[in-house]
């Protein structure tokens, strides 16, 4: 499967890959810790101190990464590989990547009480506007 990032076209580097496989692995793990709880193939004692160890690995890890820095890809690779594995991409990578995409989401009430609300997608590629309170002009 190529890379949602654009594998495919050599944009995605090394370092991030493995970074995001090793977050993807510690899901799977937490995944198959509560099948085996449930399952009671292990006890609680020993579930909550596994499970513990992989959340304090999977924080350093998202760390990791994050020091790194994002690398500044194109926003249409990162939508055309995002629309493409949608379905099979894991959940924390479907945030990695809607979080390159999306800078922030803007609602504002509606002006009368039954009127439409405002719904603003800010892209991450804009560049950042202050705020500006209404009630102070």
């Amino acid at each position: 499967m190529p890379d949602p990032c654009g594998g495919d076209v050599g944009v995605a580097e090394p370092e991030h890959a493995l970074g995001q496989d090793k977050l993807d692995r510690i899901d799977k793990q937490l995944g198959t810790l509560r099948r085996h709880l449930i399952a009671e193939r292990m006890i609680e004692e020993e579930y909550d101190q596994t499970r513990a160890e992989l959340l304090r690995e999977q924080q350093s890890a998202a760390e990791e990464q994050q020091a790194k820095g994002k690398e500044a890809e194109p926003a249409q690779i990162i939508a055309r590989g995002l629309i493409e594995e949608w379905d099979a991409l894991p959940l924390t990578r479907r945030r990695d990547l809607l979080s390159r995409l999306v800078r922030k989401v803007q609602i504002t009430p509606p002006r009368r009480r039954y009127g439409p609300t405002g719904i603003a997608i800010i892209p991450g590629w804009e560049p950042e506007t202050p705020v500006v309170d209404s009630l102070q002009q």
